[in-house]
């Protein structure tokens, strides 16, 4: 749940509250996800550092007909890798999932989705490579 300590990788693991708070804020704005697609011009992220969100699955809603359902997405026993971005400052530690496009197959569910890292990427991804392509 966002405001929730969430176990994340930096260069050593590590809790930090789920809700991001820029550098310049004046009072708290606890953002919990971040478009990869602006993580450059953003003011916002400016800043930010990288990290990994490790998690189970995401769960999404889906208001279809009128009927709001929910969806569960997960990889069967394997953990997931969130790309995500963090900053420390006077708010405290606190981090952002980092978002995509959806996928064709989750993108009639919702039109976003967690970044997900491989496994062979996920230094490449705390060391500040952009080729998404990898990912």
């Amino acid at each position: 749940m966002p405001s929730d300590d969430i176990l994340t990788i930096t260069h050593h693991t590590d809790f930090m509250r789920w809700g991001f708070n820029p550098h310049w804020a004046s009072k708290p704005i606890n953002l919990i996800n971040a478009r990869y697609e602006t993580l450059n011009e953003k003011s916002s992220f400016r800043e930010s550092k990288r990290c990994l969100i490790l998690a189970d699955g995401w769960h999404e809603w889906s208001n279809q007909e009128n009927l709001k359902a929910p969806y569960y997405f997960h990889a069967n026993d394997d953990i997931l890798f969130f790309a995500g971005i963090y900053a420390d400052n006077n708010y405290g530690k606190g981090c952002a999932i980092v978002t995509i496009k959806a996928s064709e197959k989750i993108s009639m569910i919702h039109h976003r989705m967690p970044l997900l890292i491989n496994h062979i990427n996920l230094k490449d991804w705390l060391e500040g490579s952009d080729d998404s392509k990898t990912y």
